[in-house]
């Protein structure tokens, strides 16, 4: 694991830097400072999730964790709604998480629900 995924998955609430990030982002506000050592800026969040992710091709390198399904549902989203950049590692990595037989699965589950079935 990564200095950055450390960062990341120590967090008492890990989506608050990703989301923090984002939303400053979104808002076009950069404060002066965060309240925390390990809130960052949209940068530096982007950027330690781009390095947590280099390894590869999982959080943590070969094994897919209950960690890919978080961080995967993170930018999955934020990639689909435009508040996470369209980094390649991003693209390819949400790519591989989406893809997997299990995603593949739970989305027709889904598919048929909202369908009625």
């Amino acid at each position: 694991m990564t200095n950055a995924s450390l960062t990341l998955y120590t967090h008492p609430q890990p989506a608050l830097p990703i989301t923090a990030g984002c939303s400053s982002q979104q808002a076009r506000w950069s404060p002066p400072c965060w309240p925390r050592p390990w809130v960052g800026s949209y940068a530096d969040a982007m950027n330690s999730l781009e390095m947590s992710l280099r390894p590869g091709p999982y959080i943590y390198g070969d094994q897919f964790t209950t960690a890919d399904v978080y961080v995967g549902a993170q930018l999955s989203w934020g990639l689909m709604f435009g508040t996470i950049d369209k980094r390649p590692a991003f693209e390819a990595y949400a790519q591989r998480v989406t893809s997997r037989p299990a995603a593949l699965r739970a989305n027709e589950i889904n598919a048929r629900k909202m369908a009625g079935g």
